[in-house]
């Protein structure tokens, strides 16, 4: 079954009540009075709600950004941002995404706490759909949190690829404030399985972390003003392209810093992950084959499964080229859309469903985003009922809840 991909222009897109797929990082600086709060993010503008406006197609959204001391309010701000593409595809691409920043001060001669809880909020001004965050921030002594940056752009995720491994740098920014430190050590380590524990010990025995790079920064010419305060801007680049077999997968970067007599000052940490090849890992690969079961059969996807590692990706390209619309350049946007229709099931079908299998998905796969989705989760005499609507394709579906558990069947298909 050949799946129809092409995805008409309508005028407004989005569907209501979808989860967000929102990634944020921070940082939290200090100067002599006064803290700023650096807040990183980025979302698909999949998840965004656009509207035509005369030749282009606009989103605009606000986030709210509190600083809490306990339960007082000691700073926030409202923020504003626009986001304006030229075509309906744009639009419609989980990889394509915003990243943006947003920053907020405070002033240290009101602290009370070294802690501050911050609570954030996500409004798409033109749908339903909103998000809270909550979480708390650590007033920087010694040091401030770590940023990670991918080819010196922000990485709110912390994610990294095997795939684009041969390009990609990772570059780590964060301040010190302790002038007594004269050097640091730089680690990054990978978990070990633990294995499993001889019949005479009562516990496993645990294995240390591998360490894969191991690097010594001299701390020199502190930066700022005496009256601004004295700070360093630790910066370290690691290039990808020799480390990322080592590092596929959760990795660990830690920082050490000591004083000219070896004493240890501070210890600080963060978790990044190298996500690994889809072609390598036969788990994902038979993962990634299965999921083609909107556009193949099953005798095509099995013989996928039975191709030779070493000739999987440029079989899988091949399979994809007879359906590439424009097979002379390096995009496949069939391909590049069949998945995100597929990402897009897994994120929000799979609460109580299945997932990219359910029958929402079926409908989502053949038709993409509806215009418009009714949803009644909490009838009272009634179980919970879905209607989505394709005006331009004149369809109306309407899925219900049977079991109260978040599996929605297909009730009825009609012509509106």
């Amino acid at each position: 079954m050949l799946l129809n991909m092409l995805l008409l222009p309508f005028m407004i897109y989005q569907s209501i009540g979808t989860k967000i797929d929102f990634s944020y990082d921070y940082a939290v600086f200090k100067r002599t009075d006064t803290i700023y709060l650096h807040f990183y993010y980025e979302i698909p503008h999949l998840n965004l709600f656009f509207y035509k406006q005369d030749e282009h197609f606009v989103n605009r959204h606000q986030i709210s950004l509190q600083l809490l001391e306990k339960k007082e309010l000691v700073a926030g701000q409202l923020f504003t941002r626009m986001i304006q593409v030229d075509t309906y595809d744009e639009t419609q691409q989980q990889k394509l995404r915003t990243n943006d920043s947003l920053n907020i001060t405070f002033n240290l001669r009101n602290k009370k706490t070294d802690k501050l809880n911050v609570l954030l909020k996500f409004n798409d001004l033109h749908s339903a759909n909103e998000q809270d965050y909550q979480f708390s921030v650590e007033l920087p002594v010694n040091i401030s949190q770590m940023l990670f940056y991918t080819n010196n752009t922000v990485n709110p995720g912390r994610t990294y690829s095997q795939e684009s491994a041969q390009t990609d740098t990772l570059n780590l920014y964060l301040e010190i404030y302790n002038q007594n430190v004269s050097y640091c050590s730089l680690f990054i380590t990978k978990p070990v399985e633990t294995r499993t524990a001889h019949p005479s010990f009562r516990r496993p025995k645990r294995e240390k972390p591998v360490t894969v790079v191991r690097e010594y920064l001299e701390i020199e010419n502190w930066k700022g003003k005496t009256e601004d305060g004295k700070w360093y801007p630790l910066q370290y680049s690691l290039a990808l392209a020799n480390l990322a077999d080592s590092l596929a997968g959760s990795c660990q970067l830690k920082v050490l810093g000591y004083n000219v007599n070896n004493r240890k000052l501070f210890e600080t940490e963060s978790d990044f992950v190298v996500e690994t090849s889809r072609f390598q890992n036969d788990r994902d690969y038979y993962d990634l084959v299965d999921k083609l079961v909107y556009i193949t059969t099953e005798a095509e996807m099995k013989r996928l499964k039975q191709v030779p590692v070493a000739e999987r990706e440029s079989i899988w390209h091949a399979f994809w080229k007879q359906y590439d619309p424009t097979p002379t350049t390096e995009i496949n946007e069939q391909e590049i859309e069949y998945f995100e229709r597929i990402d897009y099931c897994v994120q929000n079908f799979s609460k109580g469903d299945n997932g990219y299998r359910s029958q929402r998905a079926r409908v989502y796969m053949k038709n993409g985003h509806p215009d418009f989705i009714e949803s009644r989760p909490f009838e009272r005499y009634t179980n919970p009922i879905e209607i989505w609507y394709y005006y331009a394709l004149g369809r109306k579906y309407v899925f219900v809840d049977y079991h109260g558990f978040g599996e929605y069947s297909l009730y009825e298909e009609t012509r509106i």
